[in-house]
């Protein structure tokens, strides 16, 4: 038994001295800086930030490492990070160099005022380049210089996508328009759902008929000129012709039926808002039936 408790005490102490500490972590950064690797020295400051959200350094070299990379919106959310860190810790020499990287990274980056027309809906949501904006920054989101895709959301009304490129001088205003969702729309889809279907369904069911069509064709022609004088042979051509004439013929009087059914249906989806009242024929699903209803104007 102790022999397995003085295993277990090796394997924790192993296991905790193979963890890297955030010293470790923020020399490693510095060491990458230094050989320049800022991708890298980002990646080991990140690291040492989720094991100390507090340290004025690493944040103030997150700042550095992206400002490298010309990431100069992420730098700056560090350089304004670490400032104000290091004044709540009395560090007069961090604060001063992320105060002086915040100045001049402010010339570098673009701001875009992000206006929704005719008002903010309950449940928007704006994104640019997939990272959501707070509401409070639509007047002033700030964004890298480069090409940019925004996306709004919001319950019942059309996403709206902006494309657009940013520079450093850009100081524009992108403005949203929802429009409500057509109602037709959710209606045009289960016609093409349900046509399409149909479609496919009675284009399967007139295969099959091709198909016993050919089975009883086969045996019709392998028997027909026994027939005459042998009993098997007569009987194998009736059930062919009574397998062409009942299933070959039903299957494709089935597949015309409801393929035709289904292209009705696909062809009278109704396609704005305004021909919402146009005659359609819409398929009907009752506890008791099942059929088509034609609705519409007449």
């Amino acid at each position: 038994m102790k022999r397995w408790i003085v295993l277990l005490g090796l394997l924790v102490a192993s296991t905790a001295s193979a963890t890297p500490t955030v010293d470790q972590l923020f020399q490693a950064g510095l060491a990458l800086m230094s050989a320049g690797k800022p991708a890298e020295a980002c990646e080991k400051f990140t690291a040492a930030n989720q094991i100390d959200p507090d340290a004025a350094g690493v944040m103030l070299n997150l700042g550095l490492c992206n400002e490298q990379l010309a990431k100069f919106k992420t730098a700056l959310f560090w350089f304004r990070r670490a400032q104000v860190r290091a004044a709540e810790t009395s560090s007069p020499d961090a604060e001063r160099v992320a105060k002086e990287h915040t100045t001049d990274l402010a010339s570098k980056i673009a701001i875009v005022r992000i206006a929704i027309s005719p008002t903010v809906v309950p449940g928007t949501v704006v994104k640019i380049d997939g990272e959501v904006i707070a509401t409070a920054d639509y007047a002033r989101a700030e964004i890298d210089p480069g090409r940019h895709q925004l996306v709004a959301t919001a319950p019942d009304v059309v996403q709206v996508q902006i494309d657009f490129d940013a520079s450093n001088t850009t100081n524009r205003e992108l403005e949203i328009r929802f429009e409500p969702i057509d109602p037709t729309i959710e209606m045009r889809r289960q016609h093409h759902k349900v046509g399409g279907g149909l479609m496919i369904g009675g284009g399967a069911l007139l295969a099959g008929a091709a198909a016993v069509g050919i089975a009883a064709k086969i045996k019709y022609d392998n028997n027909k000129d026994k027939a005459p004088t042998v009993p098997s042979a007569a009987a194998a051509t009736h059930d062919a012709q009574q397998l062409a004439s009942h299933w070959g013929t039903g299957l494709a009087v089935a597949g015309a039926v409801v393929g035709v059914t289904g292209a009705i249906i696909f062809a009278t989806a109704p396609r704005h808002a305004e021909h919402a009242s146009e005659t359609a024929l819409v398929p009907t699903v009752a506890p008791d039936r099942v059929g088509l209803t034609l609705l519409g104007r007449f």
